[in-house]
């Protein structure tokens, strides 16, 4: 994995992935700005991210040369490329971003509705909210039942497992190939 960042880093960066709920560092560097490379050796497609203080960004690694560009400031509006799992990754987000606009939109309104105690209007918010994220969930789910083979979707799955009735679940995992 190769980061170029733009800007000047305060900080270490990490390395990292999560393992039965903590954080693991894989590995981190003190540069300050321009190329830092990590090296290791990885099976298969996995989540891992990088890290700088509370901000963020999530990265599929797997085999191959991966190159990740971002301004200091900003690590979790970086470009990844090189990963094909993650650009897969990164297309379902795509394809179900209008959704996701528009739940961040309507928590945002459910936010206000709470400071003011609104409380017809967070009950007509919530109905809102599960609506729009039962149509999320349903694409997720379609995902993964049409590409069974991916590591995208057993991601996703995982991600998303709390909300799966265990019937579902297992239905879902069952498909996978």
């Amino acid at each position: 994995l190769t980061l170029n960042i733009n800007g000047e880093l305060e900080q270490n960066i990490y390395l990292s992935k999560r393992d039965a709920g903590k954080w693991v560092n894989i590995d981190s560097s003190s540069v300050i700005t321009g190329e830092i490379v990590f090296n290791g050796k990885i099976e298969e497609p996995e989540m891992f991210y990088l890290r700088l203080g509370s901000d963020l960004t999530n990265i599929f690694m797997e085999a191959g040369k991966i190159a990740f560009t971002a301004h200091a400031d900003s690590i979790n509006k970086g470009t990844i490329n090189g990963s094909k799992t993650q650009a897969e990754f990164d297309s379902f987000n795509e394809s179900i971003s209008s959704i996701t606009n528009q739940l961040d939109t309507l928590f945002i309104q459910y936010r206000a509705a709470a400071e003011n105690n609104d409380q017809p209007v967070l009950e007509e918010l919530n109905n809102l909210i599960d609506a729009k994220d039962g149509e999320r969930l349903a694409r997720t789910k379609a995902y993964a039942y049409n590409n069974n083979k991916s590591v995208v979707s057993a991601y996703l799955t995982m991600m998303n497992n709390y909300y799966f009735e265990l019937s579902e679940l297992d239905s879902i995992t069952s498909n996978f190939d």
